[in-house]
């Protein structure tokens, strides 16, 4: 158990401080400047966040910092839900896509400036299955590239790999056959490339898959790029991603295919089991999912401007 003498607790991926080898230094001299003393940990393995953030919530921690990537925020994120101890974030991912569209800086010493006059913000939570996510989740392509990005060099990540890696998930992705039906209302058959469900704008690196998606109004944000049974071809994947430029601003709406929705729930059965991601960390998916939000279910702090 996490001594219960300070109000912040950091968590720190392991893989931050390879980007930043002074991290701790950073957090230790901004912290001990305004006299607001804090604790510092470091995860040990996958998953390994949501335990640490749940022992600093026991332990009586006001603001446990995720001090890492999209993934980092998810873990720590996950053990804060419907909690009075607060999110934050110091973006040291590839990503970032939470940091980004909430604006909280990507330079990791102003972000960790920031905590220390920081405003508490209740924001929404998406749920599908048993797990939850923060920026989005995804079905479709979305999941097979989240799956290819798990599995790569930790070392070699970037949107220059995020691309290779989705141009790999396209060559090779048959869209599931799926029945969907949106806030109770009659099912509809789909044969999705992409089915990205949003509670904030974006995945990260600044692609925007729902650019209207608001962290804090209630509802959940959907992106459906429907293909017909038969799936694309060659030429029609070429221009497919030729078209992925329109993710970068805010046009995603113009892709020949995609649909918009907003939600408060939803139920999805496809044809056979396959994967979904959260917050771009892939997980197995039966057959059968309920997803919905969680309306201000998470204090998250942001920079007081």
């Amino acid at each position: 158990m996490l001594p219960p003498t300070n109000k912040t607790c950091f968590i720190i991926n392991p893989r931050s401080e390879a980007r930043h080898p002074d991290i701790q230094s950073m957090i230790k001299r901004t912290f001990s400047a305004e006299g607001d003393a804090c604790q510092i940990v470091r995860t040990s393995h996958r998953g390994d966040g949501t335990n640490l953030a749940r022992q600093a919530v026991d332990s009586g921690f006001e603001r446990v910092v995720a001090v890492g990537g999209d993934g980092l925020v998810n873990e720590v994120g996950t053990a804060l839900v419907a909690q009075s101890s607060a999110l934050g974030v110091v973006p040291c991912g590839s990503g970032n896509g939470f940091a980004r569209a909430l604006g909280i800086s990507l330079d990791p010493e102003t972000a960790i400036g920031s905590l220390l006059n920081a405003t508490v913000r209740k924001l929404d939570v998406g749920q599908i299955g048993e797990d939850y996510f923060f920026s989005t989740a995804g079905l479709g392509m979305d999941a097979e590239v989240s799956n290819l990005y798990a599995d790569h060099p930790r070392g070699r990540l970037g949107l220059l790999t995020f691309v290779r890696l989705s141009m790999r998930a396209m060559a090779r992705f048959t869209p599931n056959p799926t029945q969907v039906s949106i806030n109770g209302a009659p099912t509809t058959l789909i044969h999705p490339l992409i089915f990205s469900l949003a509670n904030t704008c974006q995945y990260g690196y600044g692609a925007e898959i729902a650019p209207d998606a608001r962290p804090d109004d209630g509802l959940l944000d959907l992106c459906i790029i429907d293909m017909d049974q038969h799936g694309l071809n060659a030429w029609q994947k070429i221009k497919m991603l030729l078209r992925s430029w329109r993710l970068f601003n805010g046009s995603v709406s113009r892709i020949h295919g995609a649909s918009l929705y907003r939600f408060e729930s939803m139920e999805i059965e496809t044809s056979s089991p396959g994967l979904y991601h959260v917050d771009g960390e892939p997980r197995k998916a039966p057959s059968r999912l309920i997803i919905k939000v969680l309306p201000a279910s998470l204090s998250v702090l942001l920079p007081a401007a």
